[in-house]
Order: C-alpha cells, then sequence, then structure tokens
C-alpha cells in the first residue's frame, strides 16, 4: 500500500514538472513571436519613413526645377508625413524629415546652381 501511495507521488510530481516546463517553453515561445513582430513592424516603418523622405527630396528637386525661389512644404500620405525645407540662394540644401508610425527620417540634399543647371552635389541620410 505504502508502495503505490509512493508512486502517486511520484507520478504527480513528474505531471507537475512537465506542466511547468511546458508552460515556460510556450511562454518563451509567445515572447519571442511578439518581440519578431514587434521588430518587424519596426523596420517596416522605418523603410516607410526613409522611402517617404526621398520622396519628399525628389519632389523638392521637381519644384526647384519649376520655380527657383520654392521654399518647402508638407506632404501627407496614408502612410506618414513627410516637411520639406530648401534654404539658400546658388547652393541650396533640401531637407526632407519623413515620418513613419514611429519612425523617422530625415535626408539632407545640397544642390548647386551657379552652371544655371540643378546640380546635386551631395545626399546622405542625417542621422
Amino acid at each position: 500500500m505504502k508502495s503505490k501511495k509512493l508512486t502517486q507521488g511520484h507520478a504527480a510530481i513528474m505531471l507537475l514538472i512537465f506542466v511547468v516546463v511546458g508552460v515556460a517553453v510556450i511562454s518563451a515561445s509567445i515572447t519571442m513571436n511578439i518581440v519578431q513582430s514587434q521588430s518587424a513592424l519596426r523596420y517596416e516603418q522605418s523603410t516607410s519613413a526613409l522611402q517617404l523622405a526621398e520622396t519628399g527630396v525628389e519632389n523638392a528637386l521637381l519644384r526647384l526645377l519649376r520655380d527657383p525661389s520654392y521654399t518647402g512644404e508638407t506632404l501627407t500620405t496614408p502612410e506618414g508625413s513627410t516637411t520639406i525645407n530648401v534654404v539658400g540662394a546658388t547652393t541650396q540644401t533640401i531637407t526632407a524629415t519623413a515620418s513613419s508610425g514611429t519612425a523617422y527620417k530625415t535626408l539632407q540634399v545640397r544642390v548647386d546652381r551657379s552652371t544655371g543647371a540643378l546640380n546635386i552635389t551631395s545626399w546622405s541620410e542625417i542621422f
């Protein structure tokens, strides 16, 4: 009789250990999936913000070709918004800051008009 109770006690302890280990593995798996989803969302928003900033710079370049006195604007799309600022006369600096979700990207482009044409002298992301 004593042996049967001891065996049942061991079985209950083993079952409890398996349940605890199972819960720990499932919890770790769920946590990893959440972290991976958040990382993917941040990457997507960052990529979208960079594309919006590039679109803002390209928009500014086209507008400067048509109107050399263009100073900037704010563009809004379903993906986010871009604020464009243009300063300078012969050498102009275009700054486009875009946001998508919680991600922000800023591009700065310098153009030279001294030859009468619009020449891009630098294009860089500002961190």
